[in-house]
């Protein structure tokens, strides 16, 4: 008996690494994906266009709600 809770016990632990590794994958991915288009962003946006620079904000948000979705 002792045995299968300790069985039992090490695969929670290995289910919650899968997990902590997961969500930290996800997080470098997204952080390095807001990165690129905030510089593709920087580089296509001139000074002064608004419409332009909502786009890039409504990227931004977007990816933002990819990310937690």
């Amino acid at each position: 008996m002792d045995l299968l809770h300790t069985s039992s016990n090490s695969l929670g632990r290995l289910e919650l690494a899968a997990i902590i590794l997961t969500a930290g994958t996800r997080a470098t991915l997204f952080a390095i994906r807001l990165e690129l288009l905030a510089r593709r962003s920087r580089e296509s946006v001139r000074p002064g266009s608004r419409e332009k620079r909502r786009l890039r904000e409504d990227n931004i948000v977007r990816y933002l709600l990819w990310f937690f979705a």
